[in-house]
């Protein structure tokens, strides 16, 4: 260790540089934030506008801020940059610790976080849709964001552009309703917007301009899928309504209404019996539409008159009053959850068998969650990569190997209910990340009041899909190293 002034300008630390302390531990931490920024910028030095060293000197003891690790090409990546920031404490005694900074590099999150929007003030992020398309033969990605609240004239609509130089943060634009609970891409020129008025609002995609909204449906769209040259919504009660998926971009469209809540033995269904089966989530299969309709799992499929008719219907859950609310398919097998329930279920969906669950307050007890069981609830399902995300109502989601059912991750990053997971995955499958939405964003996790906690936004973040993939190389590269120093 040095005790003496010395060492490079403009990775010296600020008191080294105003000489008012020797070379400890804080004064490494700091150099190795300058260095880690040199790492991940590709090369670029910090303050490169400056040429002599008390010139450097002057800019770290003012607390000049460096460029953004994305000004050099860099993908935001919130972790590494915050890790940066928190070596860079001008405060020693704020400064990450040796143990700290290894702990984060170690972490998959680390890596798999890419980045961190703050979408909407004030409101959660309710649901999310992925929209390819193609601009001057060049593919892009638009991620469309619906969120909102009770009333009549507060529904969002957001677009985020995760285009490598696309436009950081996102724009929008709100429309006179009530929540959007539900947002699908219909081809790569329309984007269509359900809310709980029971409204379906038609976007122009290409020039994000709200054009019209559909007429109104018997009630609120809560979910809104297409499958082949269909769209379908999921009604409050009970309903599927059902357009063409052309003539859905056109004004007046007039939807098919097909009944799916269960007929009672005088096969006449009353307003009120059908309001306690809402179609709250839909899913779609290879050759079938999977609908979450009150407590029964309802299997669609089209007819030779290309009708959509049910094909087969089971209980997904025991109790009456419970609502499958999501829906998640994989080859043979069906994931379903329920409102208020903490508890997976999987299924033989050509056999209607269940055939195993995962115990999501089972799962973080025995990770050190001490919170109630509202927390552990699960409020959203995604499938991608072979893993089964879980986002939790503490704001938790667990990462699960769809195969085994053994558990691979536990994040914590949001403040409350993850109310929506989505995959960008494109037709050729390549390049896919998952995006989580949320009210808050917690950007220093495990630290305290190091750093405040981001609780005043809607948040999405987005997440590299293969993480499980990233865990095990991390942790094999980990085990390397290791092995490496014990044997020197």
């Amino acid at each position: 260790m040095l005790y003496k002034l010395t060492g490079t300008p403009g990775y010296r630390a600020p008191e080294v540089a105003k000489a008012d302390a020797s070379y400890n531990t804080e004064v490494d931490m700091y150099s190795f934030g300058m260095f880690l920024y040199e790492l991940v910028t590709g090369g670029k030095r910090p303050f490169e506008d400056l040429r002599f060293g008390h010139e450097l000197d002057t800019a770290v003891m003012k607390g000049r801020a460096l460029d953004p690790i994305s000004s050099s090409d860099c993908k935001p990546w919130p972790d590494v940059a915050d890790l940066i920031a928190h070596c860079l404490e001008p405060q020693p005694k704020k400064r990450a610790t040796a143990q700290q900074a290894y702990s984060r590099l170690c972490d998959p999150e680390l890596i798999c976080l890419k980045r961190e929007i703050a979408v909407s003030k004030g409101q959660t992020v309710e649901c999310m849709v992925v929209r390819h398309f193609e601009e001057d033969n060049v593919p892009k990605v638009e991620v469309w964001v619906g969120s909102g609240q009770s009333d009549d004239t507060s529904a969002q609509v957001a677009i985020i552009d995760l285009c490598d130089k696309g436009v950081e943060g996102c724009t929008g634009t709100y429309i006179r309703d009530r929540r959007v609970k539900s947002i699908l891409a219909v081809d790569s020129d329309t984007v269509l917007a359900g809310t709980l008025s029971g409204t379906i609002w038609v976007f122009d995609a290409v020039n994000h301009k709200c054009e019209f909204s559909q007429p109104q449906l018997p009630n609120g769209v809560l979910c809104l899928k297409q499958y082949e040259d269909k769209v379908v919504a999921g009604l409050a009660n009970g309903q599927l309504a059902v357009y063409g998926a052309s003539s859905v971009k056109r004004k007046d469209a007039k939807a098919e209404l097909l009944n799916l809540c269960p007929s009672p033995s005088n096969g006449v269904v009353s307003q009120d019996e059908c309001s306690v089966y809402p179609v709250a989530c839909i899913a779609i299969g290879k050759k079938r539409i999977f609908c979450g309709c009150g407590n029964e799992v309802v299997v669609l499929q089209v007819n030779e008159s290309g009708k959509l008719e049910i094909e087969n219907r089971w209980n997904g859950e025991e109790k009456s009053e419970s609502v499958v609310l999501n829906i998640a398919v994989a080859s043979n097998l069906l994931w379903t959850s329920t409102r208020g329930s903490s508890v997976i279920k999987c299924w033989e969906h050509c056999k209607a068998k269940l055939v195993g669950h995962v115990d999501c307050m089972e799962t973080l007890r025995d990770n050190g969650y001490s919170g109630d069981s509202r927390g552990a609830r699960v409020i959203s399902l995604l499938l991608a990569n072979r893993t089964l995300w879980i986002g939790l109502g503490s704001g938790h989601m667990i990462l699960v190997d769809s195969s085994s059912r053994k558990l691979v991750s536990i994040i914590r990053r949001h403040m409350a209910a993850v109310r929506c997971l989505v995959d960008t995955r494109s037709p050729d499958k390549n390049n896919s990340l998952v995006l989580s939405g949320a009210m808050g964003f917690i950007e220093r996790p495990g630290y305290g009041s190091t750093k405040q906690t981001n609780n005043t936004f809607g948040h999405a973040l987005v997440w590299e899909a293969d993480f499980v993939e990233q865990a095990k190389d991390l942790e094999f590269h980990i085990r390397k190293r290791r092995e490496l120093t014990e044997s020197n």
